[in-house]
């Protein structure tokens, strides 16, 4: 049967219900629209349900791609050939979480037979895995479309239920599951082909290929603005004594805002002290919010161009559908930081990550730079300078993505170049150093972990003479091994936050079962706490001049601890409370050891 609208008609597209009951409103469900020039609208309704399932998730976007998840496929809009792919879910989760195994799902495999030959080739070798199953052959290729919709086949499988060796059958494609049951199964009948939801499955993960912000159901795509809207912008003194027809076209400018934007309308309401005359307000905000671009005026240009930013911001997907307290203060964040420091925010907006909806390390990245740019201004140091080296370091590669410790390279590049000196000098030193990096293509990910294992020590290191010499910087960076620095990766599987990356970064001898105390202790943290870590990538620094400390998604722990190069297991405590205060970054700090102290006690 075709895909018909099963909800909210909406005028580009439809608000499915039918697949919103994670809330108790029942007018909650998944938009699939034509918005942005994106047919997704289009596309589902010239398919058939039983191919595409309901829509799971909202849109979502990743690079130049923008997704949604449907209960059976993931689609996938490749703006540059104005195509819609059957995203490859199956393959996503062997290359990027290889630990993940859903239940009912084959292993994944690669064929020896396909190396060094074309795609024709390839896809016979492929087909003749069908060939275990004639059922499953004969519901795979009476789809026209199987390339396209499924993929090709990877493996074939069966397993034994209840006693029957051939209890469930199963075939995995490079997009899709099929699933014959020999022995009686909820929601379906004996001996039938039928597809999994396998996307169903993937979005009980946390942030596996579907996001979480895209998770949620939505009472309405484009919510109009509450009463209360409208009550504050009539009580405006300018707009209880009568209208001018210029303060007429604010009131109009100040609805419209209100309407698309609502949580820009109330940060200029409540933070930025609209000004008192409704002319000035018009000029202010500038043209209707449909171009985005206010006019320039007599106001201040800075003021003006802030806003601008300001516009911008507000029309972050996420920011657009409804905001969770965490992202109100986030946007928040945002907005202070338009008007304060625009060129780093613009760089900001550059930034694919910030598009998709906020990780924590995401957040936490976004809440130390302000913190930082704030602190700097406090002291009296150049608020257009600081806002120029700010942007310049967002603009680096290891800022494309967040994964969890560019939050600490910062705040270890700040304390390289800008602790000793007086205001003016660390500016000057900090600026050199980002100048020259910059130059050389900017800090990779690697270096991101150099800065990090030492951070403020670099400066003790054997070598780095003259802190105003970027060269000697960047030949500290260019060969960490030669200094003694070791880095050490494992990833693993956790039963909440699933993919994990640990990760020790260190320069002195420790015993080779560091990692497998480090991984434990997660573990234990994990199992206690009852909720996901907070962050993918968790690190512990292992030096020489460390005390022990803890914090998001890095802790950090003195060589002195390991006097003969062992880590004796019962340092696994260690571990565990500095572990712990990932959960509890920013409390008071009763709060952040005590807390500490309950994990690591309750974790034996």
């Amino acid at each position: 049967s075709a895909v018909v609208c099963d909800g909210t008609a909406l005028d580009d597209g439809c608000l499915f219900t039918v697949t919103g009951g994670d809330t108790p409103d029942p007018d909650d469900g998944f938009a699939v629209t034509n918005a942005a020039d994106v047919p997704l609208w289009d596309f589902v309704q010239a398919r058939d349900l039983d191919g595409l399932g309901f829509p799971i998730s909202q849109r979502w976007t990743d690079g130049p791609f923008t997704l949604q998840a449907f209960q059976k496929v993931i689609l996938q809009w490749d703006p540059a050939r104005r195509r819609m792919n059957y995203f490859n879910t199956l393959d996503a989760l062997a290359n990027r979480y290889p630990e993940v195994e859903l239940p009912f799902v084959p292993a994944h495999q690669v064929l020896a037979a396909d190396q060094g030959v074309g795609f024709g080739t390839v896809t016979r070798n492929h087909l003749a895995i069908l060939e275990q199953n004639t059922a499953i052959k004969r519901r795979f290729l009476a789809e026209p479309d199987w390339l396209n919709l499924y993929g090709l086949p990877i493996r074939y499988e069966e397993r034994e239920v209840e006693g029957n060796p051939q209890g469930v059958q199963l075939l995995r494609t490079q997009r899709t599951v099929f699933a014959v049951w020999n022995v009686p199964a909820p929601g379906t009948t004996i001996g039938r082909v039928l597809l999994q939801n396998l996307p169903d499955q993937v979005k009980k993960l946390s942030n596996v290929v579907i996001p979480n912000r895209a998770k949620s159901p939505l009472s309405e795509l484009y919510p109009e603005p509450a009463p209360n809207m409208a009550a504050a912008i009539n009580s405006l003194p300018w707009a209880t004594d009568g209208l001018s027809p210029v303060e007429r076209d604010a009131i109009d400018r100040l609805e419209r805002i209100a309407q698309q934007f609502p949580d820009l309308f109330w940060y200029l309401l409540s933070e930025m002290e609209l000004p008192e005359r409704g002319d000035n307000v018009a000029r202010l905000i500038g043209s209707p919010p449909a171009t985005i671009k206010p006019l320039h005026s007599p106001l201040t240009t800075s003021i003006l161009d802030s806003l601008d930013v300001a516009f911008d911001i507000a029309s972050l997907p996420w920011i657009r559908d409804g905001l969770t307290d965490f992202e109100d203060l986030t946007s928040r964040t945002l907005y202070d930081s338009a008007f304060m420091w625009p060129a780093y925010v613009e760089a900001l907006l550059q930034r694919d990550w910030l598009h998709d909806g906020l990780s924590h390390d995401e957040q936490r990245v976004l809440d130390q730079t302000y913190r930082h740019l704030s602190e700097e201004m406090s002291r009296g140091r150049n608020r257009q300078k600081n806002d120029q080296l700010v942007a310049e370091l967002v603009a680096m590669p290891f800022m494309d993505t967040i994964e969890g410790f560019e939050a600490q390279a910062f705040h270890s590049l700040r304390w390289v170049y800008g602790s000793g000196f007086d205001a003016s000098e660390a500016l000057d030193a900090t600026e050199g150093i980002v100048s020259y990096l910059v130059s050389k293509g900017g800090l990779t990910d690697e270096h991101v972990l150099v800065l990090v294992i030492h951070g403020s020590d670099l400066r003790y290191i054997d070598g780095i003479t003259d802190r105003h010499d970027p060269r000697q910087f960047d030949q500290y960076l260019a060969d960490p091994a030669s200094r003694g620095i070791t880095i050490e990766r494992r990833r693993i599987s956790l039963p909440l936050a699933g993919s994990t990356q640990l990760i020790v970064l260190r320069d002195v001898p420790v015993s080779a079962q560091t990692m497998d105390v480090f991984e434990e202790a997660v573990r234990a943290v994990e199992h206690v706490m009852g909720m996901p870590f907070p962050t993918k990538n968790i690190g512990v620094k292992i030096s020489q001049r460390s005390g022990s400390s803890g914090g998001t998604p890095f802790f950090a722990i003195g060589g002195r601890h390991f006097p003969t190069g062992e880590i004796h297991r019962e340092l696994k405590s260690t571990f565990v409370h500095e572990l712990a205060h990932q959960f509890w970054t920013g409390a008071t700090d009763w709060i952040v050891e005590g807390g500490a102290m309950f994990v690591e006690v309750r974790s034996g």
